[in-house]
């Protein structure tokens, strides 16, 4: 699994925090392309049929046992993925100002490019930029929060 799966709130800025689905889905993205070659140069044999002798067999073998563990590794981010939009949906939701939930929703869980952003919310790319820092000090205010009550 991700090493960004998992991280404590005490070692994270609001904006890594918040980036995290991202991450994890551009991860996912080059696990499923790998995948997909590895696939694409695995031959596939009947189940009777015996792969055996030399260096064929040998990687044949070592990409079949490669696309279980990439298989594995797939399921794994696909549930880190889940669970991290989960908690960013509902940290973006806990938040009190609506433009500023719309902003993080877009930027965050749905990868919206500042111009775009900009455009949608009738602002500057400026603008946006400067309600997304404000925005930023809030969420590490919360992330502070929550950290805090772990500790206790």
């Amino acid at each position: 699994m991700s090493s960004q799966t998992a991280a404590p709130l005490a070692s994270v800025r609001a904006g890594d925090y918040l980036s995290r689905v991202r991450r994890l889905e551009e991860e996912l993205s080059l696990k499923l392309q790998y995948l997909s070659t590895l696939r694409t140069q695995t031959p596939t044999f009947a189940p009777h049929e015996r792969v055996t002798g030399g260096d064929i067999g040998d990687s044949t073998a070592h990409r079949a046992i490669r696309i279980e563990e990439l298989s594995a590794e797939i399921e794994g981010l696909y549930n880190a993925i889940e669970h991290a939009r989960r908690e960013t949906e509902q940290l973006v939701r806990s938040l009190p100002d609506a433009r500023v939930r719309m902003l993080l929703e877009m930027r965050y869980l749905n990868g919206y490019k500042w111009d775009a952003i900009a455009d949608t919310m009738f602002v500057t790319p400026r603008s946006a930029l400067r309600m997304h820092q404000k925005a930023l000090h809030t969420v590490y205010a919360l992330l502070s929060e929550k950290r805090a009550q772990q500790i206790k």
